[in-house]
């Protein structure tokens, strides 16, 4: 058994598996420290980074009535003013009115544990649970390819497993509860995602069989991925001869808006609101 016991499982840790099983190995088995830089222009990259990190806190100070002028301080750049600005005009719009900012939810889940923190979770007891996650991507990803991302599966998934302090208690019901997409740059065009019974089955038995798959991995060296693509965003791509040279951030938004590709805020930024399992 290649995993610690206690291990504990995000939809980060299952995206870089399904992304790259050796990046998995690297990252989570063998703790490799990062060799090479992620992406080009570093500076640029860094700075988004800090923006987006910025930004959130920002948004859960909001959450807890801090007073606006004071966060309003902190926008110290175009970018996060801009954010901070979309934020404060286009809201999610009908969110229950009972919410609380980076939540963290747990489960045991496939004999290990299964957790994610949430930017905002959004409550009416015994009616719905709303699950925002809030994007400061600089190009907007297609609903499709959302869709397709382990986040819009894990979260659901767990609530149902682990958000009944919320509803007095009692597990929700999968048709109860919604995921929700707010852009930073888009605030106005947020995707909303409902859970369904049906979805709950097949999310719990992908991602079951999926953490199976990791389990049985014992080889020295786990496959890399065949989106060779993907390797100039990624810090170990020395040390699987995938090349020197990080590629350019904006580049694989421009892809990813166009669903050929993910987005480099999946591929670092959601660590904003995950745990660095």
């Amino acid at each position: 058994m290649p995993i610690r016991p206690d291990f504990i499982f995000s939809q980060k840790s299952l995206q870089d598996y399904l992304d790259c099983p050796r990046r998995f190995q690297l990252r989570y088995i063998q703790r490799q420290a990062w060799p090479a830089v992620q992406s080009e222009p570093i500076l640029e990259w860094e700075q988004h980074m800090e923006n987006g990190q910025r930004f959130h806190r920002m948004v859960q100070q909001s959450l807890a009535g801090i007073p606006v002028d004071v966060i309003s301080s902190q926008a110290n750049n175009e970018n996060l003013l801009r954010w901070w600005d979309a934020f404060r005009t286009y809201p999610p719009p009908d969110l229950p009115k009972i919410q609380q900012a980076e939540v963290m939810l747990s489960a045991p889940f496939a004999g290990y544990r299964l957790a994610a923190v949430v930017d905002l979770v959004a409550v009416e007891p015994d009616e719905c649970l709303v699950i925002v996650d809030w994007k400061t991507s600089i190009k907007r990803p297609l609903r499709t390819w959302l869709q397709q991302r382990l986040q819009t599966r894990v979260y659901p998934l767990i609530a149902v497993l682990a958000a009944g302090t919320w509803n007095n208690h009692k597990n929700w019901l999968p048709n109860q509860i919604e995921m929700v997409y707010w852009f930073s740059d888009f605030p106005e065009k947020i995707e909303r995602f409902s859970y369904t019974t049906d979805q709950y089955t097949a999310d719990t038995n992908y991602i079951t069989n999926l953490i199976r798959e990791i389990d049985s991995l014992d080889t020295s060296s786990w496959p890399m991925t065949n989106q060779e693509k993907l390797c100039g965003f990624c810090n170990y791509r020395s040390l699987c001869s995938r090349g020197s040279k990080a590629s350019n951030w904006e580049e694989m938004e421009e892809e990813a808006s166009n669903g050929a590709a993910p987005s480099l805020l999946d591929i670092d930024l959601d660590q904003i609101g995950e745990i660095a399992f």
